[in-house]
């Protein structure tokens, strides 16, 4: 099922990318739009504020039949940028277009992109692009490094989606992060949310290895011939990638531990057999950690139709959610919780709105299905709520978060200890 979906999903978003090619302008209306390697272009964003109109060729004169078809298209047509079809962006755009395409008169057409780092800069800078999926931490690092001017001025976000599973694929001498010290490693496509996850956790955690760039199966071809020694790919399990491999020379998942150092950007998640049945074993998980996934705007005038446009999406979207979260949409759907927040980033005005009228409503769809954190989250929160019990009950509560947020890293990790040592004794 899984392989007819995303051959579907690549014909339609590949026709859109066609389509929304044919919509920007010449390429030579500003050069530098090409090279973003060079840094931002700020006559980009004054472009796209003002709207101007797409060059093309006139028809002849006299042909209102034709201007017109031409407006029409045009009117209420919104993009998504997205990914390629190994990850689950597109699936997610894809599904996002089958449901709300039609409503109010909407064209929506999902874009095949380079994924979160990539997708940033087009929404930011490419015209014709009106929403884009990103990681929430490439958001984070994109603003730390300042190689975006104004994010937070410049963009907005309409929901969180879902979490994202980091999947590291290796060769089988490989069983640790700490094995991949001075290794080549494929960090996917350059501009991908995968680069710059990939770069989070090595970073972070003290490993070096030498970064390569290509797609994913070339990644897994390169593992075959003993060029590099894994593959390294951030997406909402299941992957559609890992799904069609089948076992082969001993190459395998490896774990990622809940070090400390990950902490502030990452979640603890697991992959399990039932996620990938031909590559985990039958009742064994694989450690690993994930990220959040966003779907975001740019920040058009309140007053201008670009706005408008993407306040009637917000409406239909928000409005047929439930059809969103059924079969036979990804069951990464299920997750998304439209009252879950993104931390540093405002909300698109149209959703806030929307979100207040019907607050009601989404607040009794929300509780029977909310997003659920993955399942070592849930006990991390038990384990926060009985901390929380014994600094107060200690009269150790202290104001300051940094303080109370080590103290509760340094007592998840004792507890762990514990719990290890507990299971030691019991598997004896």
């Amino acid at each position: 099922m899984f392989a007819v979906f995303r051959t579907s999903c690549l014909a339609f978003a590949v026709l859109a990318s066609a389509g929304a090619a044919r919509a920007q302008s010449p390429a030579t209306d500003n050069p530098a739009a090409a090279d973003w390697s060079r840094g931002p272009v700020p006559l980009l964003q004054t472009e796209r504020q003002k709207e101007q109109p797409v060059t093309r060729q006139q028809p002849a004169a006299g042909d209102s039949l034709y201007r017109r078809l031409v407006d029409q298209a045009n009117a209420n047509t919104v993009s998504i940028v997205s990914g390629n079809p190994n990850g689950t962006y597109l699936s997610i755009a894809y599904d996002i277009a089958t449901v709300v395409d039609g409503a109010e008169g909407l064209r929506v057409l999902p874009i095949v992109g380079k994924g979160a780092a990539q997708n940033v800069r087009d929404v930011m800078f490419l015209r014709g692009i009106d929403l884009g999926i990103m990681g929430s931490n490439t958001l984070a690092h994109l603003k730390e490094d300042k190689q975006m001017p104004d994010i937070d001025g410049k963009l907005v976000y309409i929901m969180r989606l879902f979490n994202e599973e980091i999947h590291v694929y290796a060769r089988p001498e490989i069983r640790s992060l700490k094995d991949l010290d001075g290794k080549k490693v494929n960090f996917s496509d350059a501009g991908s949310g995968t680069t710059v996850t990939a770069r989070q956790i090595f970073n972070k955690l003290g490993i070096k290895t030498e970064q390569v760039n290509m797609g994913q199966l070339d990644g897994v071809e390169a593992m075959r011939r003993n060029e590099i020694a894994a593959t390294i790919l951030e997406a909402g399990k299941p992957s559609n990638l890992f799904r069609q491999l089948e076992p082969s020379d001993g190459f395998h998942f490896v774990p990622i531990e809940y070090a400390p150092a990950l902490h502030e950007n990452f979640f603890p998640t697991e992959l399990t057999h039932d996620d990938y049945p031909d590559l985990i074993p039958q009742g064994e998980t694989v450690e690993t950690v994930s990220t959040a996934a966003v779907l975001v705007a740019y920040n058009w005038p309140a007053n201008s139709e670009r706005h408008q446009r993407l306040t009637t999406f917000t409406n239909q979207l928000f409005d047929r959610f439930d059809e969103l979260r059924q079969a036979p949409r990804h069951p990464k759907w299920k997750e998304v919780n439209l009252l879950a927040e993104v931390p540093g980033l405002t909300r698109f005005a149209g959703a806030r709105q929307w979100l207040e009228t019907n607050a009601r409503k989404t607040a009794a769809a929300a509780s029977p299905m909310p997003a659920p954190m993955p399942k070592p989250v849930d006990e991390i929160e038990k384990l926060r709520a009985e901390f929380e019990g014994f600094l107060s009950s200690a009269q150790k509560a202290s104001t300051d978060e940094g303080e109370r947020l080590k103290l509760f890293q340094d007592f998840v990790e004792w507890r762990r200890s514990q719990d290890d040592g507990r299971g030691s004794q019991n598997r004896d």
